[in-house]
């Protein structure tokens, strides 16, 4: 069960993946490093680049140690996908996936939707955000799925309730 929108529902929930979660907070943790030393060591728009890496690491590190300390994930509900973290709450309904694929975005596996119109959330930035993925990426939501738990599983469910009401029903 999961409250959306202040009503209790029925949904199946994959909650993130704190190992995951730990893989990405190494990564911006080696970026860091990388920025703070050229911030150190070079100067004019490097150093500025440097810092600006830093500055950028330093806000990636606040939201990954919120989304650990913070109840994360995503649902499945017969009416479409919700996604609950620390700072968004979105809400794809079925019926608005045109289509769903994984790719690869520099060595992460994803899963992307094509939706007709944008998902809903509680950040109005996250709807334009939605767009300009499209243009760049093809897709106007991704899901990360090395940090969702049973990530083969909630894949594999979405692949099925995207295009098929019978599926979405035994959720």
């Amino acid at each position: 069960m999961v409250e959306i929108e202040g009503i209790e529902r029925s949904a199946l929930v994959f909650d993130y993946s704190v190992r995951g979660m730990s893989a990405g907070l190494i990564a911006l943790v080696s970026l860091g490093i990388i920025g703070g030393i050229s911030a150190i060591v070079l100067t004019g728009w490097s150093r500025l680049l440097g810092l600006a890496l830093v500055a950028l690491v330093l806000a990636g590190l606040a939201a990954v140690v919120a989304g650990l300390r913070s109840e994360s994930y995503y649902a499945l509900v017969q009416d479409g996908i919700y996604g609950k973290s620390q700072l968004v709450r979105t809400f794809v309904p079925w019926d608005s996936i045109e289509s769903v694929s994984a790719f690869d975005l520099y060595g992460q596996q994803m899963l992307g939707l094509k939706t007709r119109y944008a998902p809903r959330s509680n950040r109005g930035w996250l709807v334009s955000l939605a767009r300009f993925d499209r243009n760049i990426l093809g897709w106007d939501l991704a899901f990360p799925l090395s940090l969702i738990k049973s990530a083969d599983r909630f894949r594999s469910l979405v692949e099925q309730c995207a295009h098929d009401v019978d599926a979405r029903r035994q959720l």
